[in-house]
């Protein structure tokens, strides 16, 4: 006899029943307990059911669709023959990892494509350099820059050796990772 099973819900109603109500194998009282037991074992089991249906780490099948749904729209979709776990997995990794930040874009492209891309952004002394700034004068940091592209970065991403990434995955974690309002003008190479 389990928690919540049919002959656990009976034996606590019984046990709520008044000492003057006869108890017995066969009585019609019993028979009357059991139909209602059943229904209360079915209910309990549709609760613990729904109950994990509230949590990633627990939902499946159709449910976990949902919540990727609930929160990602259709840029998260379930893959062919995809497992329940492996879903969820990718359901958690996207649904905490950082995004709108120059470290955050080549994070997630790195976790994606094993290999580090290039980021230029044309506003960034680093990248570019400036006139009188600390040695990275004019030719010096490495690409032209400019002030009047403010909120666009330039890529070369780099595929993966193995493949097994396609190109409208690889763009597809680009645009859920920049700002909103901001270009990234990509480029993707072997």
């Amino acid at each position: 006899m389990a928690t919540g099973d049919q002959a656990d819900v009976v034996n606590r109603l019984l046990a709520l029943l008044p000492p003057w109500f006869p108890a017995g194998a066969a009585t019609v009282l019993e028979a009357v307990l059991q139909g209602s037991a059943w229904v209360l074992s079915q209910v309990y089991t549709l609760i613990g059911f729904a109950r994990a249906q509230t949590r990633i780490s627990t939902a499946s099948a159709g449910w976990l669709d949902l919540i990727s749904y609930d929160f990602f729209g259709r840029s998260l979709l379930r893959l062919t023959n995809e497992a329940d776990f492996a879903f969820a997995t990718r359901i958690k990794a996207n649904l905490l990892q950082p995004a709108a930040t120059r470290p955050a874009l080549i994070t997630a492209l790195m976790r994606l494509t094993g290999r580090s891309p290039v980021v230029i952004d044309p506003w960034r002394p680093g990248d570019c350099g400036a006139y009188g700034y600390g040695g990275l004068g004019y030719g010096v940091a490495g690409y032209y820059g400019s002030l009047s592209m403010p909120a666009q970065t330039f890529l070369v991403v780099y595929r993966p050796a193995g493949g097994g990434v396609s190109d409208a995955g690889i763009y597809q974690v680009i645009v859920n990772t920049i700002p909103a309002g901001a270009i990234a003008w990509s480029a993707l190479s072997n």
